[in-house]
């Protein structure tokens, strides 16, 4: 059981076990989802100072969506080098929390001490790229531009982070290890390298446990932003924010839908399926890419080189839409308001998706096999957190 966190509440996740097979799985949530009801009269800077305070994970995401709702809402032009300047702080906390599940439950998972390190690193990485790109200045307020006047720190800031991922986790340059495209060139790289991320795959493949959680895979497709604010102001909003469904479908979201076109990701779905294997690897393909990713928003951002047209979201006045690619997935958020003061304002997160009572983890779930409770409460546990709830749970078996 992860330990029980504030506002955030927590996951129950029940299995009924017939000492060889779940025979059935149920998730029930303690999410207070209705919270950002909060917000309801107050002014946009009581909002954005406020909201990222409620949520002790993915903070920086949830302080890019809103502030890129209360943009559109406000008739601010979305602009490319504002937003690739906000991008790169998101992309920095997506590295940290990869970084955090495999530094702590990866090292768990493998009979090895938690290590504080490489997470440490980051955070502070974090907090430097923000004082360079915002020096003074609050990145996450309508219309504040970000802003490079000491490149040469910037680039050491780049150089630092991927030094930390290649020492931490990957042991090989980062281009190296993205270079890989098939089975036998990951355990060649688990087999050589010496990291708690080379570890956990080599125990994955020799307790044959790969293929653990396999479920049909349904990647949660692109919704534009005038269906999305014509959901989320319905009567069925509040249902479809506990459990999201599309079109009658329920589907997933995260770094495994973000880089599932990488080629030892499509060669290792051909072999195992969508298990275990899949989406701990997909963790680490998207944390391997994430200093490239950086270093091309910073050349947006110096030198306004391969800034990408920031997409013009045609809204009623007073209305706004934001998805943000978080950690864990893509995050929603919708806000109403009159003149500076919401009216309504509501979030769906990636973990209603993912965490479904019919969605990927559920299915993953039923009909696992394990010959005692402690092995398969040891699987479960790899799956959750392989699919990874923002929010504390608890797993119950009956």
């Amino acid at each position: 059981m992860q330990q029980a966190g504030g506002v955030e509440g927590q996951l129950t996740i029940t299995l009924d076990w017939d000492g060889e097979y779940v025979t059935a799985v149920s998730i029930a949530s303690s999410r207070p989802l209705q919270m950002p009801r909060i917000f309801t009269g107050k002014s946009v800077n009581y909002l954005l100072d406020t909201l990222p305070l409620l949520y002790s994970v993915c903070g920086t995401a949830q302080a890019c969506a809103a502030v890129t709702a209360c943009e559109q809402a406000m008739g601010i032009c979305q602009d490319p080098v504002r937003s690739q300047g906000r991008a790169i702080l998101v992309l920095l906390e997506t590295a940290k929390e990869h970084a955090w599940r495999i530094s702590y439950d990866w090292a768990r998972m493998v009979g090895e001490g938690e290590s504080a390190d490489a997470v440490a690193r980051l955070m502070a990485l974090m907090g430097s790229f923000r004082d360079v790109i915002y020096p003074e200045l609050k990145p996450f307020m309508p219309g504040v531009q970000p802003g490079v006047t000491d490149p040469a720190r910037l680039d050491a800031l780049q150089a630092e982070l991927e030094q930390t991922l290649q020492a931490s986790v990957f042991t090989i340059p980062l281009d190296s290890w993205l270079g890989i495209d098939s089975p036998d060139g990951l355990l060649a790289w688990a087999s050589e390298a010496h990291s708690v991320a080379a570890r956990f795959i080599s125990q994955l493949v020799a307790g044959d446990q790969m293929s653990i959680g396999e479920a049909p895979y349904h990647a949660l497709p692109v919704l534009d932003a005038l269906t999305l604010d014509s959901l989320l102001m319905s009567e069925g909003a509040d249902a479809l924010i506990a459990q999201p469904t599309w079109e009658g479908e329920t589907y997933e979201t995260g770094p495994m839908t973000r880089v599932a076109d990488h080629p030892l990701l499509v060669a290792l779905r051909r072999q195992y399926g969508h298990g275990l294997l899949v989406r701990a690897v997909a963790r680490l393909v998207e944390l391997a890419s994430i200093p490239g990713d950086i270093r091309r928003g910073v050349d947006c951002l110096a030198n306004h080189i391969g800034c990408e047209s920031t997409v013009v979201v045609e809204l009623e006045q007073g209305r706004g839409i934001a998805q943000i690619e978080a950690a864990r997935g893509r995050l929603i958020h919708r806000i109403e308001l009159d003149q500076e003061s919401v009216v309504s304002y509501r979030i769906l997160a990636p973990t209603e998706w993912n965490f479904h009572p019919g969605g990927v983890l559920a299915q993953g779930l039923a009909g696992m096999h394990a010959g005692s409770e402690q092995v398969m409460r040891t699987q479960a546990a790899m799956l959750i957190n392989a699919i990874d709830p923002c929010v504390a749970y608890e797993l119950v078996v009956r």
